[in-house]
């Protein structure tokens, strides 16, 4: 039977390991329908160790995301095109950041507009709901405040209409429904990413979308009664020193001044800015502006400066490949071979080894059967490689644990674990596997135990992810399906296979406070979105040993610019 194995996400926990920045790359996505090329660049991507690949949920060639017409060349719905890619990256340890803009909304459309809030957020809805079970992290409209022309210096969408976009994602996203009350539900919503350059650090804007989100929509009835206002981190794009005369050191000046200008802005009006963080989803050179190692240079000297920002979750940087108009990738336009690759590759794939997360995971290998009898029980072995800078031992109480589902991990175990040694198993999502030896970074650990199939003949799902307990869970959910069936079981099962990625917990666990469907004196409406589907899984609480308290994982924590500004060009 197929093995699946599924990435994580940030592990922004009550008590996070010492971190500096996350690592990222922007792209691929799918043109033309042509899902073979996405996943030929996905594997370039995956080539460079990075943690995070920022993936634009563009309809492309179909007219929604529920278009179940079969498109392109590979003859896919768009949901079988998109879980092809994002079950690729994070099969190979990459946590995808998804990007849900004006390229995801049926019809397209005046963003400046009511009918188009509405039809956006219906169509941000059905993607997370989709894939929020390996997807914990979304970005709404990439650039909003950037200029649509240099002669009118329109924004891309007006401050009012933005915050009403931010509003209605947010509350039928994570709040209406009953989906308030649904862990899986409370994925990350970063507010899209605000351009900035020397001429502006969006701090003008963004105090215009704060203003309109509380003087005329419902942000202050949102801050009481939901939790928060309607977003969990800023999105932010830098783009300074794209000219001839930049330097390292006034690269670091400019976009210290930025990151400085933006956070003021945000800490100033937001009352819960420090649970929240920025994500720099886009900064880079293209070399028509700056030689091909000026751009390396300064690719290093920004992550060392978002670096040294306790304020900043993740940089991305733009792009894994040139495409027309716009060299400021990894790779030229040529190819995806390494003769393809520019000076800013090896800068890359360095300040990923020099930033590696303190806990990070991936499977490469097991044992588990294809099938057992009801009620059999049988030993297997599962290796786990160490991909973060922290070693596991079980003085640290890093452990394998059963699965308990969205949002802790993107599968939920069904079979008995029969730990050995100091381990434990309450439940079926509820047990752990000790570490016996191993656990150094870079190094597999092998953990050796038994499992016993239910009575009932069916498909049962095997699933498990590391997890240190009291911090977070993190690294890939191995899931695998084993056929219990009358009669007897196999041997031993085959090699490991694709899947997806789940986040590590929540944002906020809203609710409260009244209801909002109802129009009261304060309220956003009548809800227009979707309702929650079945039953998703546990909650997202590690557990000691004893099967005593809980510790509550809260993450604070989802690609081609739309719109562009003078020096960078519309893609």
């Amino acid at each position: 039977m197929p093995r699946i194995f599924l990435a994580t996400a940030l592990l922004l926990t009550i008590a996070t390991p010492a971190r500096a920045v996350e690592i990222g790359l922007s792209g691929p996505s799918i043109y033309g329908g042509d899902v073979d090329v996405a996943l030929a660049g996905a594997k370039a991507v995956e080539a460079t160790g990075t943690t995070w690949a920022r993936l634009n949920f563009r309809l492309d060639v179909w007219n929604g995301p529920d278009d179940a017409t079969r498109r392109g060349p590979q003859m896919l719905t768009w949901y079988e095109a998109y879980d092809r890619l994002v079950d690729e990256l994070t099969t190979h340890g990459v946590q995808v950041y998804g990007q849900i803009g004006a390229e995801s909304v049926p019809g397209g459309g005046e963003p400046d507009s009511d009918d188009h809030v509405q039809r956006y957020s219906a169509a941000f809805v059905k993607i997370v709901d989709h894939f929020r079970d390996r997807v914990r992290v979304f970005e709404t409209f990439n650039e909003p405040n950037n200029w649509r022309d240099s002669v009118s210096k329109r924004p891309a969408v007006a401050p009012l209409y933005y915050a009403k976009e931010l509003q209605e994602i947010y509350l039928n996203t994570k709040y209406y429904n009953n989906r308030a009350q649904d862990p899986c539900a409370q994925v990350s919503i970063v507010s899209g990413a605000l351009f900035s350059s020397e001429d502006t650090n969006a701090a003008d804007y963004w105090n215009q979308v704060v203003d309109a989100g509380r003087n005329t929509l419902a942000w202050d009835w949102m801050h009481e009664n939901v939790g928060s206002w309607p977003y969990d981190g800023v999105g932010y794009h830098i783009y300074v020193g794209q000219g001839s005369g930049a330097t390292t050191s006034s690269i670091a000046s400019a976009t210290q001044t930025n990151l400085d200008g933006i956070w003021a802005a945000v800490s100033g009006r937001d009352d819960q800015a420090a649970g929240k963080k920025l994500w720099l989803t886009e900064f880079g050179w293209t070399i028509d502006q700056v030689s091909a190692l000026e751009q390396a240079q300064f690719l290093t000297q920004s992550y060392d400066t978002y670096a040294a920002n306790n304020n900043v979750a993740a940089a991305f940087w733009f792009t894994f490949q040139d495409f027309p108009n716009g060299r400021y990738g990894l790779f030229d336009d040529g190819g995806l071979a390494a003769a393809n690759r520019r000076p800013d590759y090896d800068a890359f794939t360095a300040a990923v080894a020099k930033y590696r997360p303190a806990l990070a995971a991936r499977f490469v290998g097991d044992d588990a059967p294809a099938s057992l009898a009801p009620g059999e029980t049988r030993t297997l072995t599962i290796k786990v490689h160490n991909d973060g800078s922290a070693t596991w031992s079980e003085a640290n109480q890093t452990r394998l644990g059963a699965a308990p589902g969205c949002p802790s991990a993107a599968a939920k175990n069904a079979l008995v674990f029969v730990p050995g040694g100091s381990g434990y198993a309450n439940g079926v999502d509820d047990a752990r596997i000790t570490l016996a030896a191993g656990g150094a970074p870079a190094a597999d650990a092998t953990f050796t135990f038994a499992i016993t199939a239910p009575a009932s003949a069916g498909d049962y799902v095997l699933a498990a992810r590391m997890v240190r307990d009291g911090v977070a869970w993190f690294g890939d959910t191995l899931r695998t399906t084993i056929h219990v069936e009358a009669g007897g079981g196999t041997g031993g099962g085959g090699g490991s296979g694709g899947g997806g990625t789940p986040g590590d917990g929540n944002g906020d666990t809203s609710g409260g406070g009244g209801n909002p469907e109802s129009g009261g004196a304060g309220a956003p409406g009548t809800h227009r979105g979707c309702s929650i589907g079945a039953d998703l899984g546990s909650g997202v609480a590690a557990r000691s040993t004893d099967g005593g308290a809980t510790f509550p994982i809260l993450v604070s924590v989802s690609l081609l610019a739309f719109f562009r500004r003078r020096e960078k060009p519309l893609v």
